[in-house]
């Protein structure tokens, strides 16, 4: 990865920041956000850590956080359940108010971004050699006894994301292992989504509804996914 690759993906984030600061706060869409979080992510696994770059890029990350968190829910979490275990008339009042709620956390977002600027003068990247990132993917945690702990799924998760992305830009050749590694963080990222979608919808809908059927059927779901998980981190 040049410094030149490594500008014009800073670039890449920029154009994107000053283009959303000119559109109206509906049309700042789920594609655009998402978008916009893959390159800053992407741009992080390739940066040391102690510039104003590497800061100002998790801004954007962490500004965006919840808005993600809405978007899969309405995309991805909802459709599976609406249809069979909630009453229409509770969807939609849900997709109205967490809607409202999309908005108001755009327009803080733009307010966050207005004056953040991503310096191409402010590169220092990481250079990871092969020892290095075999002693990466090696367990940290004990992976048989890894179970559905979001806080430990969720570390897990961003070193997949990390060493994906390096191995991506790095090691463009290591076909096998990317794929597998892009496996294993979409999995991952299904677990983080339906217990993100699933506090969204205990938050919603209020105490007085009943979701453990619910509940049931996504702890089955992440069971699938974590089953999976484990057999392709053993096959790096």
């Amino acid at each position: 990865m040049t410094q030149e690759m490594i500008k014009n993906k800073i670039e890449d984030i920029n154009t994107m920041l000053s283009t959303m600061l000119l559109l109206k706060l509906d049309e700042i869409n789920e594609k655009k956000v998402h978008r916009l979080r893959l390159a800053a992510r992407e741009l992080l696994s390739l940066l040391e850590q102690d510039t104003p770059l590497y800061q100002n890029i998790k801004i954007v990350i962490k500004k965006s956080n919840k808005i993600r968190d809405i978007d899969v829910f309405l995309s991805y979490f909802l459709p599976i359940i609406e249809d069979k275990h909630i009453d229409t008339k509770i969807v939609s009042s849900i997709h109205t108010l967490i809607k409202t709620k999309r908005m108001k956390l755009i327009k803080k977002f733009c307010k966050s971004i207005e004056t953040l600027s991503l310096q191409t003068e402010d590169i220092k990247v990481v250079n990871h050699s092969h020892d290095q990132l075999k002693d990466m993917h090696q367990p940290t945690i004990n992976i048989d006894g890894l179970g559905l702990d979001q806080k430990s799924l969720h570390k897990f998760r961003i070193d997949m994301k990390k060493l994906l992305y390096i191995y991506r830009n790095h090691y463009p050749d290591k076909i096998k292992k990317i794929k597998k590694l892009k496996r294993i963080k979409d999995r991952l990222g299904f677990i983080n989504d339906n217990y993100n979608g699933l506090m969204l919808l205990k938050e919603y809908m209020g105490e007085s509804h009943n979701l453990e059927k619910i509940e049931k059927i996504i702890e089955q779901c992440n069971h699938k996914h974590l089953f999976r998980i484990k057999k392709l981190y053993k096959s790096l």
